[in-house]
């Protein structure tokens, strides 16, 4: 099973997300929401193990924050989300087409073996600029961090990983 410290990522002189706010945007920090005890704990858990693998930092002075979003899984465990909504309002949209997934299936009639694979983390695997960094940045219990490398929920995310993965540079270590 993958973790995110097996992840190497993409150089970042291949690609990189950058956030490409509208001048005159007005940086937003939410108010801190104070999450419970279970909350807490599973907020810290997940920022220890995504810090370990570099794919987040603490947060010095960031322009814009937001509060952790936390959604129950099947099994009674908690994920974390980054409601980034705010930061997507002050970002234009993209215009890549994303491929069509019927189509790119069809083009496999005929073969005798057939393999789907994706990505793990594929967002994890693309770093943020180094300028647009602290502006993922979100509140813990104690302390704020923000993304090095792309995470889920940014517009025009899903554009770099089919380009990324088209360019076959989304790979395990």
């Amino acid at each position: 099973m993958w973790t995110p410290t097996d992840m190497i990522g993409v150089d970042r002189k291949l690609i990189e997300h950058k956030l490409m706010t509208n001048p005159g945007a007005k940086e937003i920090k939410q108010k801190k929401r104070v999450q419970g005890g279970d909350r807490n704990r599973a907020i810290n858990a997940e920022v220890a193990k995504l810090t370990k693998a570099g794919i987040m930092r603490e947060a010095v002075f960031p322009t814009w924050i937001v509060n952790p979003v936390m959604a129950r899984k099947h099994d009674g465990s908690w994920r974390m989300c980054i409601d980034l909504s705010n930061i997507n309002k002050a970002c234009p949209k993209d215009c890549y087409p994303l491929p069509e997934i019927d189509q790119k299936v069809e083009l496999l009639q005929g073969f005798k073996l057939k393999c789907f694979l994706d990505a793990y983390k594929g967002y994890h695997q693309i770093m943020m600029s180094k300028e647009d960094e602290e502006n993922t940045a979100f509140y813990t219990d104690h302390r704020t961090f923000y993304y090095t490398k792309m995470p889920f929920g940014l517009k025009k995310c899903g554009v770099h990983v089919p380009v990324a993965s088209r360019l076959d540079i989304l790979q395990p270590n």
